[in-house]
């Protein structure tokens, strides 16, 4: 029972390989180029001329096709087989490459606009805390403001009731003066006129 793994590579190592001749020639050993389907690469000794090998493989193989490769290399069946999957390991290692420094400058890119990100909400951050102390400021100067008032309004208060019971204590010291000299006067009034009767009814 084969494994997962093995099962997966069976099927990378089967992916169908298109040979496609593009000119005549047949000096074995003068030249080849072997192309992939982003791009051809330069022509060498061990493959009849004209040669174009299209490989097309989709990027989850790509760790696979380069273990399959990898092992085909160590024991290549013919000097063909050994240049093709040399030079195939050699394209898949730098597609690799280049998805792993793509996702590392995706990933970059990422974390500079989180980075970015923060910075406009900590600058957001610092303004409405400036506002809010500022506001905090203008009320508690404000708060003095209405303090101060209301303390000598208190005092004014006092003052004014101060003033009142003196005032309150002032007219009654008179009126009780001025009733002592209403008696007085009438006291004196009443006397001559009781010794007048007295004297008449003497009489």
């Amino acid at each position: 029972m084969l494994s997962e793994s093995s099962r997966r590579s069976r099927r990378v190592a089967e992916l169908p390989v298109r040979v496609m001749v593009v000119a005549g020639g047949c000096n074995r050993f003068t030249g080849y180029s072997v192309g992939f389907s982003d791009g051809v690469w330069p022509a060498g000794d061990g493959v009849l001329s004209g040669e174009v090998l299209v490989v097309q493989v989709s990027a989850n193989e790509l760790e696979a096709l380069v273990l399959v490769y990898a092992s085909r290399i160590k024991n290549p069946t013919n000097l063909y087989s050994s240049f093709d999957l040399k030079d195939r390991l050699a394209r898949l290692e730098a597609a690799i490459a280049s998805k792993e420094d793509s996702g590392k400058e995706e990933l970059v890119k990422k974390v500079a606009e989180l980075e970015s990100q923060l910075d406009v909400a900590k600058k957001e951050q610092d303004s409405e805390r400036e506002k809010a102390l500022k506001e905090v400021k203008k009320l508690a100067v404000e708060n003095a403001k209405l303090q101060y008032r209301i303390t000598h309004l208190v005092q004014a208060l006092k003052e004014a009731d101060s003033k009142l019971e003196a005032m309150m204590l002032g007219l009654f010291v008179l009126y009780v003066g001025t009733l002592n000299i209403a008696i007085s006067l009438v006291a004196e009034q009443v006397g001559p006129i009781a010794s007048r009767d007295e004297h008449s009814e003497v009489l």
